[in-house]
């Protein structure tokens, strides 16, 4: 099974957490024009990818097909999914990214919301244009307010965001097209994702899950590892590390106690494990939250990885605003 390409933060980029944030909006052409307008299939599994082409046109290749759309066009792409880009030199529009965590939070109390964005959609039919231009002015506003220093900014941009993602649930019902483009593993793992988001850590084994999917642990573990480049225990400690660290920043429970409360049989374990993945202790986690939440608290509950930013002039200004927990996946920006 081949590995399929996976960037942690932008497109054709390495790691670099320095100043992670779960909202980024930019300009198509910044950086599919770096490639030569072709973005080749890559996956970001806790990414939402949000492309809004105002004029030109795009070929959007998925695991199984490829589609090309004259603009104006929308194309949704949730996290997990396997897709890439082929963008008309004349191509404008921009591209918001999301990240998992935040999109969940912003639209907990209108979950059929979610369920419209958990598949891959692509909207080109509007009753008039007007609808699409409300969209693109939406769009333009969000990228205006994430460069900014305007006071307020992240309710702001919580508020066009949600305003933007309630519009395009209510245009989908008649102007959607719903692509079953997710090959197999992606499926899989996709579905592994969704229930090990839902249950609390350790509190099934890599068997169980593999059973819930009909497939055997070690075909599991296959998949996530071609798709993630990560095995599925991986996985799983990753998601009891990622709890841990929302309970050690919002709640006065010892480790001792979080430890317990994750599942873990042994406090020592925790902690080594904790360290391991933070390469510092829990104790020392917690010591030095006040530097480094106290301003985002508000935007952070529960925890968000986050999208990282190259740019050291904008992010700069954006670490003030965006701090999150650790770096994530980032695609086209």
């Amino acid at each position: 099974m081949l590995k399929i390409e996976n960037y942690s933060e932008q497109y054709k980029q390495l790691a670099n957490s320095s100043y992670p944030v779960p909202v980024f909006c930019e300009s198509i052409r910044d950086r599919s024009s770096l490639y030569n307008w072709n973005i080749t299939p890559h996956i970001h599994t806790h990414l939402y990818q949000f492309f809004f082409i105002e004029s030109g046109a795009v070929k959007f290749e998925m695991t199984k097909n490829k589609v090309l759309l004259d603009a104006p066009a929308v194309i949704i792409i949730p996290p997990g999914i396997v897709h890439g880009l082929c963008f008309d030199p004349s191509i404008t529009g921009h591209v918001l990214t999301l990240e998992d965590n935040y999109v969940e939070d912003l639209v907990d109390t209108a979950i059929k919301v979610l369920m419209v964005l958990d598949e891959i959609y692509y909207l080109n039919e509007f009753d008039n244009f007007t609808e699409f231009q409300f969209l693109a002015d939406i769009i333009k506003q969000i990228h205006t307010e994430m460069l900014s220093e305007q006071k307020e900014k992240l309710f702001v941009l919580k508020s066009l965001i949600g305003l933007l993602l309630i519009k395009l649930y209510r245009l989908a019902d008649k102007t959607r097209f719903s692509i079953n483009s997710t090959g197999v593993p992606e499926k899989y793992f996709y579905a592994f994702k969704k229930s090990l988001k839902k249950a609390s850590p350790f509190s099934k084994s890599v068997p169980e899950y593999a059973a819930e999917l009909h497939i055997s642990s070690v075909h599991l573990n296959r998949v996530c590892r071609a798709v993630s480049g990560k095995s599925a225990t991986w996985l799983l400690q990753e998601h009891a590390i990622l709890e841990a660290k929302k309970l050690l920043i919002y709640t006065d429970n010892s480790v001792s106690e979080i430890a317990y409360e994750l599942n873990f049989s042994d406090p020592s374990y925790f902690s080594r494990l904790f360290k391991k993945f933070t390469n510092m202790s829990p104790g020392v986690f917690r010591k030095n939250q006040p530097d480094l939440f106290d301003l985002n608290k508000d935007l952070l509950q529960p925890s968000h990885r986050g999208i990282s930013i190259s740019n050291p002039k904008r992010s700069n200004a954006l670490a003030t605003e965006f701090v999150t927990m650790s770096s994530t996946d980032f695609g086209l920006r």
